[in-house]
């Protein structure tokens, strides 16, 4: 074929085809890692749900935890303080714990001081109890009846001034111990209560009922009668023999005392055992009606033999002033 024959050939268009296939996509490549590195996955899913599950064991648990005990409140129905001595008391409770939670998990016993809330952030104990051990529900009787150290007397003082002369008492309870709930790790949470009580409130009201005059032997009472102490508080106090001093007008007139008191909730009717100078109250008192203007003032609270400096502060700090008709304790 001559060069002019292959000149006048038609064109002709070559098309080329890859040997490798189509190219493959994102989603068979993670298929194909996925078949591959299969365990590695396995591992990171195991790990990061072990570290929540750790998380939520110990660090989100003993916050929950302490939560429910921060919501949950103790209500007392009767304190009872008796067989005093200089150094401790015997404290029988009657209370319940409320709590709202969800859970019933169970607190382990243990000691709670109890101060009074003004002394915060310095708290100064002046006692403490030792809680017992809670499996908590909706309400849990907490009832104690344990012998009770007094760690400061002063502060110790300083709280039953206030439970004397104050309508309302904010007593302070603050403790650390171990929460318990199934097979959930122990978290350790802190106990924070404030008990808001009534108090004494200066034993307003109080007022002598009955005054006898008798005769006086070996320098004994001349003067016995009753006397009205209402105590409006849920407190039932064994102060054993409290003694009063009597002034009129600023004059002292004799002693009152008042053996073996106890003070319980409600109205208390007490004997009075006085020793007065009759003749000076006579003189005091006004001429035309026999109205003596009395005060009471506190002086000693003796139990067993044993000066109680707690309750005589108490007492002390209150002094009272009442009315005393002498005509009719003449007529008695």
């Amino acid at each position: 074929m001559s060069d002019h024959a292959i000149d006048k050939a038609p064109n002709t268009t070559y098309t080329e085809t890859s040997s490798y296939g189509t190219k493959p996509t994102f989603g068979s490549k993670a298929k194909a890692f996925c078949r591959r590195f299969w365990w590695v996955l396995l591992i990171g899913f195991v790990s990061s749900n072990l570290i929540i599950i750790l998380c939520l064991a110990y660090v989100g648990l003993p916050n929950i935890a302490q939560a429910q005990v921060n919501k949950s409140t103790l209500e007392v129905k009767n304190m009872i303080v008796i067989e005093p001595t200089k150094n401790s008391v015997r404290l029988q409770q009657e209370a319940f714990l409320h709590s709202s939670s969800i859970f019933t998990p169970t607190l382990d016993a243990f000691p709670v001081a109890l101060f009074l809330e003004n002394t915060e952030p310095n708290i100064k104990p002046f006692a403490y109890l030792q809680l017992p051990r809670v499996h908590s529900s909706k309400s849990t009787p907490v009832n104690l009846d344990q012998t009770v150290s007094i760690t400061d007397i002063d502060q110790f003082s300083e709280y039953t001034k206030a439970v004397m002369n104050n309508e309302k008492v904010r007593l302070a309870l603050r403790g650390r111990t171990v929460l318990r709930l199934g097979k959930l790790p122990p978290a350790t949470v802190n106990y924070n209560e404030v008990l808001e009580f009534n108090g004494l409130n200066k034993l307003s009201g109080f007022d002598i009922l009955t005054a006898h005059i008798v005769a006086s032997t070996n320098g004994g009472p001349n003067l016995i009668g009753t006397a009205s102490i209402p105590n409006p508080s849920y407190l039932t106090l064994q102060m054993g023999n409290v003694t009063y001093d009597l002034y009129a007008n600023n004059t002292h007139i004799g002693t009152s005392l008042m053996p073996n008191l106890t003070l319980k909730p409600g109205n208390n009717t007490v004997d009075m055992q006085s020793t007065v100078d009759l003749l000076l109250v006579a003189k005091l008192a006004t001429p035309t009606a026999g109205i003596l203007h009395l005060e009471v003032r506190g002086n000693s609270s003796v139990y067993n033999g044993q000066h109680l400096p707690y309750y005589e502060a108490a007492i002390q700090s209150n002094p009272m002033h009442i009315v005393l008709d002498t005509a009719k304790a003449k007529a008695g």
